[in-house]
């Protein structure tokens, strides 16, 4: 065999290894998330875990430094699964979309007990405190680059503060949670902190209409 063909087929078992880890690793966060839905936090063994993903517990053990940590990073894992990334080039709809799958997704009650066992966790658990922060970081950077297309487009002012209406949606997600059903409004509606939103002829007509005659 030449080196050249060495090299490629060393680059072959490479990759293949690779996908085997990736398949192997998301089957365990996988597991690991259904059974936290359904069990709780404090229920829940890494022998569990370990026998529904087809897994060893040193690997468990081998690729995260706590049991927390691991289940912090499966929530990560189903929340893009939820709440995929929506582009249809239409900001309105793009936002509606996608705060409805996130209140639809805390609507099931094992995965908002999941989420506050792992938040509870990350109080003294700092491997579990710093994925959830990567996880929160990650949600937030998701729905502010819906928001930042819809600057683009000119739906949002340039000087709207993006990151204000982040904490808007969120507050009321973690807070308020109303129903999902609410978000098939306007999303200039959804989000009333969207103050910059630029108005168009019809949000002009309404407001004059609302607006006391002298």
């Amino acid at each position: 065999m030449t080196g050249g063909e060495g090299e490629a087929a060393g680059t072959v078992q490479h990759g293949a290894g690779d996908e085997a880890v990736a398949g192997a690793r998301e089957a365990i966060l996988t597991a690991a998330h259904e059974l936290l839905r359904a069990q709780g936090l404090q229920n829940l063994t890494i022998d569990a875990i370990a026998q529904a993903a087809g897994a060893g517990r040193q690997t468990i053990y081998r690729w995260w430094p706590s049991k927390g940590a691991m289940l912090a990073e499966a929530m990560g894992l189903q929340a893009r699964i939820v709440v995929p990334r929506h582009d249809s080039g239409r900001f309105e709809a793009d936002l509606t979309d996608f705060l409805t799958d996130s209140f639809r997704g805390l609507e099931d009650t094992g995965v908002a007990r999941g989420l506050r066992d792992i938040a509870a966790a990350a109080q003294h658990d700092e491997h579990v405190a710093e994925v959830l922060a990567n996880f929160t970081a990650q949600r937030r950077a998701a729905l502010r680059a819906v928001l930042e297309c819809g600057r683009a487009q000119g739906v949002l002012g340039p000087d709207a503060n993006l990151d204000l209406l982040v904490d808007l949606a969120y507050g009321l997600l973690a807070v308020a949670r109303p129903s999902p059903d609410r978000w098939c409004t306007p999303a200039r509606e959804v989000l009333p902190g969207a103050g910059a939103t630029r108005a168009g002829p019809t949000a002009r007509r309404q407001s004059s209409a609302r607006s006391p005659r002298g």
